[in-house]
């Protein structure tokens, strides 16, 4: 058996609806522009004024910018009533997700540091790849 590379996708299973993300640096772009929209949204005084239909309309568009266009309309096509404290769960389920995926990525990353044989002068490779 040769060396494969492990994949870097994320399958969320949320409220039966499968969604498929690659965890690449413009998937990660995006999580974390969405993050930066939540805290804005979150220390806008303005905010305090929306009613929870606003916020459930913010929370949503959050969703289809992290999940891709319509995401937030399959999550909810089938639920009783949802509302904003169900958009921000469903938001907060992905932002956890995808941080136990890259948590566990770098847990990789140290444990192959940690397995590699110290001597007193380190090697590396200077080569030419870009």
């Amino acid at each position: 058996m040769g060396f494969e590379f492990k994949k870097k996708e994320l399958t969320l299973d949320i409220a039966g609806s499968l969604f498929k993300v690659k965890l690449n640096a413009e998937f990660m772009e995006k999580v974390l522009k969405t993050g930066k929209k939540l805290q804005e949204y979150g220390n806008d005084p303005a905010v305090e004024a929306d009613t929870l239909e606003d916020q459930f309309a913010f929370a949503c568009d959050c969703i289809d910018d992290i999940l891709g266009a319509g995401a937030a309309d399959k999550i909810f096509e089938n639920a009783e009533e949802p509302d904003a404290f169900d958009a921000f769960d469903v938001l907060q389920y992905i932002v956890g997700e995808v941080t136990k995926a890259d948590q566990n990525r770098a847990q990789r990353r140290t444990a192959a540091k940690q397995n590699r044989p110290s001597g007193s002068k380190k090697r590396r490779y200077k080569g030419n790849h870009k």
